[in-house]
């Protein structure tokens, strides 16, 4: 039995050995004691139900018809569970199973075999719900959110708030739309409280200071941002960015490679240039701030593989943000406020909540804007308007029938944005590629049966990892 069959045998025992309690009363006292530990409870339960969730799906819920019918829904896992399950899995079967149903499901949308106009087929691949993995966590973050919000409201629970667990930005959004004014008062003044002191922690210049930063740094980020998201496949690659650099000749280029959607590799391009221009900008003490990442899982790519001149500016300026919003929404709910019966009224009005934290609770749920995510977006859209381009030449096609092509998930966002000509041509091609691909998943099936052990194996066994990347993409985030 593997290390996370054994922690999940480990957490359902000790589930089962609650007698007499219900699990809500179970699952408040477990809140209540990750409070006792460091970092964000919620987060650390996530991770938890993380694990759970693929145990249960790679061993036995990947051929449901409801799962899979999830996943033909969502067109695979998102990239950045693509990614971690690439390199982390030994469920390899099952992630092939789960994969080429999705195939097939693709194939029946744009198959050459399909009967359908041109048009209807291109418009049929479409992602129709957040990735399966996704939704998962953010469920199980929700009802965590509401289980700690109910036992900090039990008498003398709420003093446990912040000795030393403290909820993430993240999470305490979520805390704050179901939490009693008073407890939200009390964790408001926590936070604040912490988020000053990590702050402090990162300005010393002391040689203590100094020798403590790389702990300082982490602290301060999971008091922001969480724990770290999971791993990508592929990490930054920073570089001088050439300034003869010609952009269409460089995204022609990445219609050749054959390891990676030219999409997602221009995605992250414009990923590595911007955290290489960051840096480079901090070592020269030029102004950036408006530039950092904001965003969760970008304030740890930056932390994570960048210098710590970076790391310290990136981390200042996610504190001083949350810092700002936390203040804002104390103020909102419980600051003074003039005392006219009229004023009075319209706060009221404005709130919509009936009582003082309406407002603190709306300024929490205002989603931050993370400039590296504006970057990205836009190098996708603009990747894909170019090569909706270049595939209007002769020698663009060729590249692009040699390299790797398109994941799916950008293959059903550039058909609907071509001529009937270029739909016809990449549901040619493209189909032909799925198809080959799941055949090769069924070929390594067949290879791995009792009946054909004599066979030579080949390149069929990492098709399950390649249909994957081919389906979720490389890009995460």
């Amino acid at each position: 039995m593997d290390r996370l069959s054994l922690e999940l045998l480990k957490a359902m025992r000790a589930a089962f050995s609650h007698d007499g309690e219900s699990r809500p009363d179970i699952y408040r006292r477990e809140m209540l004691h990750r409070l006792g530990q460091p970092g964000c409870p919620i987060c650390a339960r996530r991770a938890a139900d993380e694990q759970t969730y693929f145990f249960w799906l790679l061993y036995e819920n990947y051929s449901e018809p409801e799962v899979l019918d999830q996943f033909c829904s969502s067109l695979g896992f998102c990239a950045a569970h693509a990614g971690w399950l690439a390199i982390q899995t030994t469920r390899t079967d099952s992630v092939a199973f789960l994969h080429s149903h999705i195939l097939r499901h693709a194939l029946q949308v744009i198959g050459p075999g399909k009967k359908t106009g041109l048009r209807r087929r291109a418009r049929g691949l479409v992602t129709r719900r957040t990735c399966p993995a996704c939704a998962s966590q953010s469920a199980s973050a929700s009802s965590f959110a509401w289980f700690l919000a109910k036992a900090l409201e039990e008498h003398d629970k709420l003093e446990l708030y912040g000795r030393p667990g403290l909820l993430c930005m993240s999470h305490l959004g979520l805390v704050a739309r179901v939490a009693e004014p008073r407890v939200l008062e009390r964790i408001f003044q926590v936070q604040l409280s912490a988020l000053q002191s990590a702050a402090r922690s990162l300005g010393g210049e002391s040689q203590a200071a100094q020798q403590g930063l790389p702990a300082a740094i982490d602290a301060a980020l999971v008091l922001v941002a969480g724990a770290p998201s999971l791993n990508s496949r592929l990490d930054v690659e920073q570089g001088e960015s050439s300034p003869s650099r010609n952009p269409l000749e460089d995204f022609a280029r990445l219609l050749l490679q054959n390891d990676s959607c030219p999409v997602c590799a221009e995605m992250l391009r414009a990923r590595s240039e911007w955290i290489g221009w960051l840096s480079r900008a901090v070592d020269n003490e030029e102004k950036c701030q408006d530039l950092l990442a904001r965003c969760a899982a970008h304030v740890w790519v930056c932390a994570s593989q960048c210098e710590t001149r970076l790391r310290v500016r990136t981390a200042t300026n996610a504190l001083e943000a949350a810092t700002a919003k936390i203040q804002l929404a104390y103020d909102a709910g419980w600051g003074k406020r003039p005392r006219e019966k009229r004023t009075d009224n319209s706060w009221r009005r404005l709130l919509g909540y009936g009582d003082a934290t309406g407002l603190a609770r709306e300024i929490l749920q205002r989603p931050e804007r993370c400039p590296l995510c504006m970057r990205i977006d836009v190098a996708e859209e603009r990747a894909l308007t170019l090569l909706r381009d270049l595939l209007a030449l002769r020698k663009h096609r060729d590249a692009f029938e040699e390299g790797h092509g398109l994941c799916v998930k950008h293959l059903a966002a550039i058909l609907p944005e071509v001529a009937d000509d270029g739909k016809k041509y990449l549901l040619r091609v493209e189909s032909a590629r799925l198809s080959c691909l799941l055949w090769e998943l069924e070929e390594g099936w067949r290879k791995r049966s009792w009946n054909y052990r004599a066979e030579t194996q080949g390149g069929e066994r990492r098709a399950w990892r390649r249909s994957l990347l081919r389906i979720s993409g490389t890009c995460a985030p």
